[in-house]
């Protein structure tokens, strides 16, 4: 985990890149070679990066409905 007292993200960059795994069923096999959960300076985009990579493994769709479904079940959505 990134201490977020030393390392100064770009938040926006980071929405961005969610949102489009979120909304383009192709972004994620862009991305996930080459991004790891660590680049996400907050917490809660690691989780949200690191739930659709796991489903990206799985062969499962990384849109918003199977993400959000996904934290809601293992009781991480806030």
């Amino acid at each position: 985990m990134i201490n977020n007292d030393t390392f100064l993200g770009n938040i926006e960059a980071e929405e961005t890149i969610l949102g489009g795994i979120l909304l383009d069923p192709m972004a994620m096999s862009i991305v996930a070679d080459m991004l790891p959960v660590e680049a996400f300076c907050l917490q809660s985009h690691q989780q949200i990066y690191k739930t659709a990579l796991e489903l990206y493994q799985k062969d499962k769709p990384t849109d918003l409905m199977q993400v959000s479904t996904w934290l809601a079940d293992h009781n991480l959505l806030d």
